[in-house]
């Protein structure tokens, strides 16, 4: 016993030390085109978008044909910034990036002083334009509310288009997800593929199965690939389940939280009630809580508490 918890011990302490060096690949990307009012394009324009809640900045410069590109981009909102030389400043604020997403953020600068910023506000509604893939996003709280019998990850998957299943009606946390089966457009189950955070989670040995079932509530974006995606998703030719953890923020913060269910909620069925019998007992309590927060050691690592995690 004395070894086995100084393995655990061990365990978590790498976790910690290797986890500053962690980092999501949400694999979207942001891109888009510089021009000038009449269309010429501008190469050479300097370009930075920041993460809102984070505060990250990244760079980049507008190559010779006008064009930029931000790879490897984390879900969130940003703000995009560009700045050349005899142009007014451009800002445009509360640009939503999702999982896989693929954005066209194109720019049309002003002639006239740096100094002034010519600041443009995102639109709520986007259209995913740049691919013709077929894909079915499910937003963080969607995933909170949605009425999922079991609280099981599986359940989303099955929503899109084109999914074929064996799920259960009461899917619970089953381990390596092996007895049921997902078919995208009649793929096979075990070509699927299953991301969390970018990195895989099939069990190669299971045909289908994989070993991490997040908890719902520990999600940020749930989304499946159902065809015509990029080949950046190549390791299986059916559906491409991804699943991205929530980020954490300056502060702790957290929540716990019950599921229940019981007969007292429910009406008798039809059948039960006409043979005078009561409704049948029904009691399922499913509890469970979250936290994120800066990642830091006091004195040691992240005094600024600028990196997030969250669990």
């Amino acid at each position: 016993m004395n070894q086995l918890t100084s393995r655990l011990l061990g365990l978590l302490l790498l976790s910690l030390l290797l986890a500053p060096f962690a980092k999501a690949q949400d694999n979207a990307t942001v891109n888009g085109t510089i021009t000038d009012s009449s269309g010429a394009l501008v190469p050479n324009a300097a370009i930075t978008l920041t993460r809102t809640v984070t505060g990250q900045i990244r760079a980049e410069v507008s190559n010779s044909a006008g064009v930029y590109r931000f790879a490897n981009v984390g879900i969130g909102t940003y703000t995009l910034t560009v700045s050349a030389a005899g142009f007014e400043k451009y800002t445009k604020a509360g640009i939503v990036v999702n999982v896989t997403q693929t954005l066209e953020e194109n720019v049309a600068l002003t002639i006239g002083s740096q100094a002034q910023t010519v600041t443009v506000q995102a639109d709520a509604l986007q259209v995913q334009a740049e691919t013709n893939e077929v894909s079915n996003l499910i937003t963080g709280e969607q995933v909170s509310q949605l009425a999922t019998n079991g609280r099981n990850v599986e359940n989303l998957a099955i929503m899109g288009m084109g999914v074929s299943n064996t799920v259960s009606d009461f899917n619970n946390q089953n381990a390596n997800t092996t007895s049921n089966t997902i078919s995208f457009n009649g793929t096979r189950a075990s070509h699927n593929v299953y991301l969390l955070d970018g990195a895989e989670l099939n069990d190669r040995g299971c045909g289908g199965c994989f070993d991490v079932l997040p908890s719902l509530d520990a999600l940020a974006e749930f989304q499946t690939l159902e065809s015509n995606y990029a080949p950046d998703y190549g390791l299986g030719s059916g559906g491409q389940v991804t699943m991205v953890i929530k980020s954490g923020t300056h502060n702790f913060h957290g929540s716990l939280w019950e599921f229940n269910r019981n007969e007292d909620y429910d009406a008798n069925n039809y059948f039960t009630k006409r043979a005078g019998q009561a409704r049948p007992e029904l009691r399922l309590n499913e509890p469970g809580g979250n936290i994120g927060g800066p990642l830091w050691i006091p004195h040691v690592y992240n005094n600024a508490r600028t990196g997030r995690s969250s669990l």
